[in-house]
């Protein structure tokens, strides 16, 4: 073959590779393996030296930036603002992808009505208990009309920097952290809400899920008394002043939700109020946590009880950045806890 033809071959040859290259990059990192099980890159997951290089501590000014960037740059996203769903989708993926954070990434994807939606879960395999799984979940939808600051930005940056922490750490049970797509109330209960695909499909598999964690609006704090409202027949849950945290579980998680306060007073401040109650406050009980109890696995879901606190927290002055970097701090020890019994 004379260098002519050669050289024709290679500039053929070079776009047609690079773009084979790019499909089955597109396809390793995005489509979703049969089985929650398994993280789909096992070398990503055992280089846990390389992945302890991206560990960055929790701290106020990250906290900040990812709400701003969820809620701010990306803005209100939901079925009914598509694009800007999809969007927060991917800059979750890339914030814990393997060029970021480390994780092997995998999409939980399913249909509602016409439109493909999908929950995004980075995985922490786990060592001498790697089949048992810790479950760290947070929505990443906001409610028509909403920038979702609160409800639940805060959810979603104190889950991202919960894995950040985590990055590379060795535990013995396998941490899941996952942003869970549709968790508003408009999808409560139906197959549309991430979390009723995810634990049904948990159990399906036989995923053993010791433990359930729920992130839902963690950021509002107010040392006025009178800030606090409670709920009808729970007077003597909550105090009036709304600077604390609810750790709550439903009939059958009271234990674990006892265990989680006891957890998290070792690493902040932030008073809590812990308890079986969930299914009492109309406002939380059927929100994440609730579709993995209901499949039987044990849920807890943490809150700063969102509109029984402030009717609507859609601003990032709303938001006090140095209690939430407290409260995340506190709940990396309740993940410890859980996942290394």
């Amino acid at each position: 073959m004379n260098s002519g033809k050669i050289i024709r071959t290679a500039l053929v040859a070079l776009p047609v590779g690079l773009f084979v290259l790019g499909m089955v990059a597109v396809v390793v990192t995005h489509v979703s393996p049969k089985s929650l099980h398994h993280s789909q890159d096992e070398n990503l997951g055992k280089n846990l030296e390389s992945a302890r290089m991206t560990q960055r501590p929790v701290n106020a000014g990250d906290l900040k930036l990812l709400v701003e960037t969820l809620s701010s740059r990306i803005g209100e996203r939901n079925l009914e603002k598509q694009d800007s769903l999809k969007k927060a989708a991917v800059w979750v993926e890339s914030t814990l992808g393997p060029s970021n954070a480390g994780y092997p990434i995998r999409r939980q994807a399913f249909d509602v009505g016409p439109d493909k939606v999908w929950n995004v879960i980075a995985e922490l395999r786990g060592n001498s208990r790697a089949k048992e799984f810790v479950v760290v979940g947070a929505h990443f939808d906001s409610a028509p009309g909403s920038a979702g600051v609160n409800d639940n930005g805060s959810g979603v940056a104190a889950l991202i920097s919960l894995a950040r922490a985590f990055a590379g750490s060795q535990q013995a049970r396998t941490i899941q952290f996952v942003a869970f797509v549709n968790g508003e109330p408009a999808y409560f209960e139906t197959n549309a809400m991430g979390s009723v695909n995810f634990a049904a499909e948990a159990k399906r598999e036989g995923m053993k899920i010791e433990a359930m964690i729920d992130l839902n609006s963690l950021g509002v704090f107010s040392d006025e008394e009178g800030s606090q409202q409670s709920p009808a027949g729970l007077d003597d849950k909550f105090p009036s002043t709304g600077n604390f945290v609810a750790i709550l579980g439903n009939a059958d998680s009271g234990e674990m939700a006892e265990m989680a306060r006891d957890s998290f007073f070792r690493a902040s401040p932030i008073p809590t109020v812990a308890g079986s109650f969930a299914e009492k406050i109309p406002e939380i009980h059927r929100a994440d946590h609730a579709s993995f109890s209901k499949k039987g696995f044990p849920a807890i879901v943490v809150t700063d009880t969102d509109k029984l606190r402030l009717p609507s927290a859609d601003s990032l002055e709303q938001i006090d950045f140095e209690k939430l970097e407290s409260v995340v701090k506190g709940l990396k020890v309740v993940i410890e806890t859980l996942a290394n019994p």
